[in-house]
């Protein structure tokens, strides 16, 4: 019971009021918040969701089932322009943790990804590891102390997810094909 609470109070930013961007053109909105719908090549994401930054999670994104969720649709958008390697890379990690709530179950999920950092790590190292790969196969130019300052950024209701150098030996692995997601 005491873990349905804490999720619930992490969640309601989520439908909270406010919106810090204007509607565009071909985007709609609900609750107050800017949302642009998805190309089919994401699913099963459906919609990009502006949020408050409630969570502390920044620029970050914030998959909760069939929708990522963005602090400012348009700082992440201009960031990321749709059919950038960077969107293109930041997709592909936000529909694996779709594709992964899903076959879970998208609280119980959550639930553990709040609570277990251990969890919260391996799930992130899969999401990254995409991205990272991405990212490296487009030409684009990683900032390696960057990507593990962002890591070491994520908390949940333990504490840091990863420290910083630890992150910055499993990106350097990772780019060194040392470190491959484990068989599920």
């Amino acid at each position: 019971m005491r873990k349905l609470f804490v999720i619930a109070v992490l969640l309601l930013p989520l439908v909270a009021v406010g919106c810090k961007s204007q509607e565009k053109e071909g985007w709609a909105s609900a609750a107050g918040f800017a949302r642009m719908d998805l190309a089919d090549e994401w699913a099963p994401l459906e919609t990009l969701h502006e949020r408050p930054d409630m969570l502390g999670s920044g620029s970050t994104a914030t998959t909760i089932g069939h929708t990522v969720y963005v602090e400012d649709l348009d700082e992440w958008l201009a960031d990321r322009p749709i059919g950038s390697p960077r969107f293109n890379a930041s997709m592909m990690h936000e529909r694996l943790h779709a594709e992964r709530q899903l076959a879970t179950g998208v609280i119980a999920w959550i639930a553990r990804y709040v609570t277990d950092t251990d969890f919260m790590w391996a799930e992130e190292q899969l999401g990254w590891y995409i991205q990272i790969r991405e990212l490296r196969r487009t030409g684009y130019q990683l900032n390696l102390p960057g990507i593990a300052a962002t890591l070491h950024g994520y908390r949940n209701l333990r504490g840091h997810m990863v420290g910083t150098a630890e992150a910055l030996a499993w990106v350097e692995d990772v780019l060194a094909g040392r470190w491959v997601p484990p068989e599920d």
